[in-house]
């Protein structure tokens, strides 16, 4: 006689067990499977937290340049549109980090223009060599990339220089400012520059010879706007204005001429660079020169 469940009644098999006595425990549970899951969830919600961080720090450095581009700009316009108005108005404010950043700028600008000058020569000197047949002229081309940051290092001092001359020459005729002050004026100048240099480079490309001129007469517009945008301490100061920017621009070529001087070596190729203490003996001692070519001679 088969055998009966004592709780459902149920006949049971041959294990011995009910039905409903056994308990559906599923499939069998991969715990590493479930940990590898848990693992790439919190992975991915990580790389996703710092992928909104990355962006939203982009967006607010984007926001910044922009914000501090328009803000430059509009000061460079604004002292060119209005020069005895907002022109003053912002060479009063000493606000020398706008002044820093219009003068980096400009010597930008100037090392770039400087740049192309010299690049020109390279291709000049890579031509002559080729229609000559005189073998690799590497040895002569011009360091572009010294010069460059050279010209850009040169370019900033001397602007810092020019506005020290301007803070000489204002304090000497009673007219009392601050270096701040002077370099706002002096960013006044590079502001003209920089508005002409786009067009310089563009007209070099085609004339080489104006597109230099052109950039030569940034220069003399940004002095004319040195004069109408100088502070003044009392109203009869205003026609001292005129000579302290003479003196300060003729303190400022005297300046230029030595450190340009003393710079042109690192405008040099190798090659050449070797040869310049020769040169300067000769040119020390221009009897030598004579001497050498008839010795030479006989």
């Amino acid at each position: 006689m088969g055998k009966f469940c004592i709780n459902c009644g149920q006949k049971l098999d041959e294990t011995g067990v009910c039905s409903c006595q056994k308990v559906d425990l599923g499939p069998p549970v991969n715990h590493y499977r479930e940990e590898q899951i848990a693992y790439e969830q919190v992975s991915h919600e990580v790389s996703y937290e710092n992928a909104v961080d990355y962006n939203l720090q982009a967006n607010k450095a984007k926001e910044i340049l922009s914000t501090g581009f328009n803000r430059i700009t509009g000061i460079m316009i604004s002292i060119l549109r209005y020069p005895f108005t907002k022109g003053i108005a912002f060479t009063s404010s000493d606000d020398a980090v706008s002044a820093s950043i219009i003068i980096a700028i400009h010597a930008f600008a100037t090392a770039l223009i400087t740049t192309l000058g010299f690049s020109r020569i390279n291709k000049l000197i890579e031509l002559f060599y080729e229609l000559l047949d005189y073998g690799t002229m590497s040895m002569l081309k011009m360091p572009l990339g010294k010069i460059f940051f050279t010209t850009f290092a040169l370019s900033a001092l001397l602007s810092v220089i020019y506005a020290g001359s301007l803070l000489i020459f204002s304090v000497l005729m009673k007219n009392n400012i601050s270096f701040k002050a002077a370099l706002c004026i002096t960013a006044a100048r590079s502001s003209a520059i920089i508005i002409i240099v786009p067009v310089s480079i563009v007209l070099f490309m085609v004339n080489p010879y104006m597109g230099i001129f052109l950039f030569g007469l940034g220069n003399y517009a940004g002095i004319a706007y040195m004069t109408q945008v100088f502070p003044v301490t009392r109203k009869e100061h205003r026609n001292l204005v005129p000579l302290i920017v003479f003196l300060a621009t003729v303190l400022f070529l005297i300046a230029s001429s030595f450190l340009i001087t003393k710079a042109i070596p690192l405008f040099m190729p190798d090659a050449l660079k070797e040869l310049l203490p020769y040169y300067e003996e000769m040119m020390s001692d221009p009897s030598s020169i004579m001497d050498s070519i008839l010795g030479d001679f006989y």
